[in-house]
């Protein structure tokens, strides 16, 4: 029923000067609709304390995360992770952006990142078309910076903050280029296509679209977004 689909078509792509592979999978699962009744069904999308999501977010299927482990294997290979480590998923929620930009905080209002680890991986995966916004990437200007490694997060963080002391950015969602940032890749959403990549890269939501929190899930902007880690 969550199945994803093994046979899926993968465009193996790199970004920016930093040369950062990215993954875009087609018919990324079987059948999304059953992810469309499971969205709308039993327990509703919630906000999570302490989560920086601009919305509300519900668990995914068990099966789901099961079928994204198995996945695993086939992104070892095409991300180039160490041979002997086993891919684990830490992370898989259905997700709906609800947050209007002038509620977004500061840090909400910038390209980020989700781990300065090298060893995980980002997966977003669209039930939702165009007219809701994609995903982009970026490059901070000041650093040159587009992956946030272990090295380079004290160095970034204290220009960062400094920056965004001093020329805070407006109370909207990021989408394209302005003082701090320049965006180097912008991916469409598609329904049932998967946008794959490290999770230190900076990247942020095309958000074009913000759907009330009691929206119909197949209405709004709706992603599963996941982190597999391989160790």
């Amino acid at each position: 029923m969550f199945t994803l689909n093994q046979a899926a078509s993968f465009s193996m792509q790199s970004l920016g000067e930093e040369q950062r592979p990215l993954a875009v999978v087609e018919d990324f699962a079987l059948d999304p609709e059953a992810l469309f009744a499971y969205a709308e069904s039993g327990a509703p999308l919630r906000a999570t304390f302490g989560d920086f999501y601009p919305g509300i977010r519900k668990r995914a299927p068990h099966e789901y995360v099961e079928d994204l482990a198995r996945f695993g294997d086939l992104l070892r290979e095409r991300f180039g992770m160490p041979t002997h480590t086993t891919p684990r998923v830490i992370y898989c929620a259905l997700s709906i952006t609800t947050t209007e930009p002038h509620r977004l905080r500061p840090v909400q209002r910038v390209p980020h990142f989700d781990t300065s680890a090298a060893n995980q991986l980002a997966i977003v995966h669209y039930l939702c078309g165009p007219e809701h916004g994609g995903t982009s990437f970026y490059r901070h200007r000041s650093t040159g910076f587009e992956t946030i490694s272990q090295q380079r997060i004290r160095a970034y963080s204290a220009t960062l903050k400094r920056e965004v002391v001093t020329n805070p950015p407006p109370a909207k969602y990021m989408d394209g280029d302005d003082s701090l940032f320049t965006r180097i890749a912008s991916y469409q959403a598609r329904c049932n296509r998967a946008l794959i990549y490290p999770s230190n890269v900076l990247h942020s939501g095309d958000i074009r679209r913000v759907s009330s929190p009691d929206v119909a899930p197949r209405a709004a902007r709706l992603t599963v977004n996941s982190f597999v880690r391989f160790e």
